[in-house]
């Protein structure tokens, strides 16, 4: 066969995939790009072709098919080049994660990282994985790596690695972290990761940093380099969690009674703020003002749940790594409210009433530990041990690890079958 009619041979394998592709058949392209590289492996518009349907098997999740093609270029790589070569490793990596095969795909990411160390794209996501196998130091060291190369999602990296420092037992290395980088990042997202961490600390950690951010805020103003209106509204964010640490350290304090008044006025104020919503039930609840606690109740849920929901989008999900961000710590204001409702009713001894509430909340958040505490704790209070057990096998059959407050409900349970 002359090279004339190689190339002929070639060049119909080729339109017949792109066609097969553009019809969405990606295997049947695959397949005869294949043959087509048998016969002329340095190709490259077959090679990049064949890469491309690769990569989309992979996002379609159809791991093994993606694999067998993405060592095929493996192969060729070998023998002739190929200019994709690193990506090619980087989702090899990636497939065999997602296919269980956990060490060999970390091998195969991290020659794809020795490939390409300045692609940020392949630091962040070896830095995930690191962060999610409690490789906290390496971790943290490839995504700062990653941050000064590209700005892309900065804010989803500022936040894994904040996360990284407080999971390794350093939040105060995680508060330096964002005070380090608060200003370059102003516009990428700081702040906003900055206000998410500080619900995981103390009051006096959280007074303290408060503190340092009017500081650092007021300097910037001076420097006329930053735009006022984003600064005011860091500045309106920050006025808002000193009026909530108030509202909670009158609460430990038991000062019932400037915690109303601080509560009320903030709704009065900004009658569409959440957080005030949740803490004033919760001033209510605390002074035993149980029908004050449901009136304010259904008046907070009815606020919130007409504001459009904002959902963050992560490119993190392209990994298929689970990195949790800070805001899966933020108690939901819906479920908070609905619990401190059911707090009330079971006060009133209302107990259907309250039975009700918490069903209502298990439907809008499925799978959540504590909603299945409360509805056994509420059918253990009504004499329906049996039911209440049933509450506790349904939290074990979705796989819950259970607290200590679940675990003592637990024994309570348990002691009540046996004496029914």
């Amino acid at each position: 066969m002359n090279d004339s009619d190689s190339h002929s041979i070639i060049a119909g394998f080729v339109q017949r995939a792109e066609i097969a592709d553009q019809e969405r058949k990606y295997l049947k392209a695959a397949a005869l790009l294949s043959e087509a590289l048998l016969i002329e492996p340095e190709h490259e518009a077959g090679q990049e072709l064949l890469f491309a349907l690769a990569r989309e098997l992979y996002f379609q999740e159809e791991y093994e098919q993606a694999l067998l093609i993405f060592n095929l270029l493996r192969q060729i790589w070998s023998k002739e080049g190929f200019v994709n070569i690193d990506y090619t490793l980087y989702y090899s990596g990636l497939a065999l994660m997602a296919l269980g095969e956990v060490e060999r795909g970390e091998n195969v990411l991290c020659e794809a990282f020795n490939m390409g160390e300045d692609n940020p794209e392949f630091l962040r996501t070896l830095g995930y994985y690191l962060l999610d196998t409690d490789r906290y130091e390496k971790g943290i060291e490839l995504l700062l790596d990653a941050i000064p190369i590209d700005y892309e999602d900065i804010d989803t990296t500022l936040e894994a690695i904040t996360w990284a420092y407080f999971k390794n037992e350093k939040p105060m290395e995680a508060l330096e972290f964002l005070q380090d980088i608060f200003q370059d990042y102003i516009y990428d997202g700081s702040p906003q990761v900055y206000f998410r961490y500080l619900n995981l600390l103390d009051e006096e950690t959280i007074f303290n940093a408060l503190g340092w951010l009017l500081k650092k805020l007021k300097s910037l103003l001076d420097t006329d380099l930053y735009d006022e209106e984003i600064i005011q509204q860091i500045l309106d964010e920050l006025n808002r969690h000193q009026r909530s640490l108030g509202i909670k350290i009158d609460l430990m304090t038991e000062n019932f009674g400037t915690a109303k008044d601080s509560a009320r006025m903030w709704i009065e104020e900004t009658p569409n703020d959440q957080n005030a919503h949740v803490l004033y039930t919760r001033v209510l609840l605390a002074r035993k003002e149980y029908e004050a606690v449901i009136e304010a109740a259904n008046s907070g849920l009815a606020v919130i749940l007409q504001e459009p929901v904002q959902e963050r989008v992560s490119e993190r999900d392209l990994s298929k790594i689970p990195i949790p961000d800070l805001s899966e710590f933020e108690p939901d204001p819906i479920a908070s409210l609905l619990l401190v409702k059911v707090d009330a009713l079971t006060g009133l001894e209302r107990y259907q009433e309250a039975l009700e509430t918490v069903e209502q909340a298990h439907k809008r958040f499925p799978g959540e530990l504590i909603f299945y505490r409360y509805a056994a704790s509420l059918l253990l209070k009504t004499d329906q041990p049996k039911k209440a057990w049933s509450q506790i096998e349904a939290a074990r059959k979705a796989k819950l690890e259970f607290d200590d407050p679940t675990q003592s409900l637990v024994t309570r349970i348990k002691s009540a079958l046996t004496k029914s």
